[in-house]
Formats: structure tokens, sequence, C-alpha cells
């Protein structure tokens, strides 16, 4: 979980990047990157629920988990688009995705503590 949320930030700071210097080679990279931590998130999510909860009720858990995690990741879109128009550029949702980014780090180094 921990090397996801650093993949994450890293594509967040290349983005700041990409946009900076208008490099589409960089854009590229953010795209895998970020491809990259939001795919590893089910799998990971898989076996830390099955590791917490043990596989008793693993088809509940999972799917409660599963939820909540897409829920966001649908509206995280619209508040993009939302913050893209009233801003006029992309740095406001870079901002945003850092703070998300951020989040999910400490996140995982709480629970790693746990």
């Amino acid at each position: 979980m921990i090397l996801a949320s650093l993949i994450a930030l890293a594509a967040v700071v290349l983005a700041f990047g990409a946009l900076k210097w208008q490099s589409v080679p960089l854009t590229a990279l953010v795209f895998v990157l970020a491809g990259l931590a939001y795919g590893s998130l089910p799998p990971i999510l898989s076996g830390s629920i099955s590791g917490a909860y043990g596989h008793t009720h693993f088809a509940m858990n999972f799917s409660l988990a599963n939820t909540l995690m897409h829920l966001p990741a649908s509206f995280s879109a619209t508040a993009g688009g939302a913050l893209l128009l009233k801003t006029g550029s992309y740095s406001a949702l870079l901002l945003f995705l850092l703070a998300c980014a951020c989040v999910m780090l400490v996140f995982c180094l709480r629970t790693r503590e746990m």
C-alpha cells in the first residue's frame, strides 16, 4: 500500500513538471504511474481485507470496501472539472490530487503501525 501511495505522489509531482514544461513524454509517464497506483488498489485491498478480517465474511467486506473506494473515484472527475472551470488551470486539480495522495500515504502508514 505504501508503494502505491508513493507512486501516486510521484505521478502528481511529475504532473506538475509536465504541466510546467509542456512535455508530452512526461505526461505519458504520469498516465502510466497514475494507472499503476490506481490499478494496484483492488488487489491490495483484497489482500488487506483477507488478512485483517479473514475469509468468513470476505465477500461482504470486500464488496463494501470496493464500493467505498469507487464512489469517491467517480465523484473526483466532477470535482476536478469544477476546479478546472473555476480556476482556469490544472494546478488546483493537481493540488487536490496531491492532497489526496498525501492523505492516502498517511492512512497507509497509520495502518501499518496498527
